[in-house]
């Protein structure tokens, strides 16, 4: 029931998988993976004041130049609503079939007890469907203490593939202006570290939550 090379990687936001999973993407799709993003919302940042700080023109537009760089060739959006994440039966179906359809051996979302709501719950959910996803593995796209401990037990070097990680990253200008430049250095600075503790030079880590086999 599923695809030895399909790997399926889940994200509330259009660049939470940039942040967390880049170099892990080029690496797999170097050993020839079939890579699907799952994209649970529309993305649309709107501040207190009702002011639209991301559009989702904006974000799209950003989204598909980090793509290019990354060679991710399908992605699916569920366009649920930023902040307020309902899953009713429509989209839990939607979600559902993506699963049966690209029946991925892989599966890479946020680890469920992420601070930030959006994530917690897409972590949650995806984690239902996956049953019959042979190897899952949970990622940080955010550098805020969990409400559970983080725990990194698999790592992939990407010494290789940071310098596109980053430009990736770069696409989402409008999210950088908004949270700070300083996330890019928070993103080395993590990566960096995730490196030592393998003796390599970058490395991104991720939560075993089932592992059939390493890929």
């Amino acid at each position: 029931m599923f695809k030895k090379k399909t790997a399926l990687f889940v994200g509330a936001h259009f660049d939470d998988i940039e942040i967390g999973c880049s170099g892990t993407i080029l690496n797999l799709i170097k050993k020839k993976y079939k890579i699907v993003f799952l994209i649970v919302t529309d993305s649309v940042i709107i501040n207190y004041q009702n002011k639209i700080i991301r559009s989702k023109k904006n974000i799209l537009k950003e989204s598909l130049k980090a793509f290019k760089i990354l060679n991710v060739k399908k992605h699916i959006c569920l366009n649920l609503k930023t902040n307020d994440i309902r899953f009713d039966d429509n989209s839990k179906r939607h979600f559902i079939s993506v699963v049966e359809k690209y029946q991925p051996s892989i599966m890479f979302t946020h680890h469920p007890f992420d601070l930030h709501f959006d994530h917690q719950i897409v972590g949650k959910i995806s984690l239902n469907f996956s049953r019959k996803i042979p190897n899952v593995y949970l990622y940080r796209s955010n550098f805020y203490k969990n409400i559970k401990n983080f725990n990194k037990n698999c790592y992939v070097d990407i010494s290789k593939e940071f310098e596109k990680k980053i430009m990736a990253i770069s696409c989402y200008k409008s999210e950088l202006k908004r949270v700070g430049n300083s996330w890019k250095k928070y993103i080395e600075s993590e990566n960096r570290e995730n490196g030592i503790e393998i003796n390599s030079k970058y490395a991104e880590a991720f939560e075993i939550f089932r592992s059939l086999k390493i890929w």
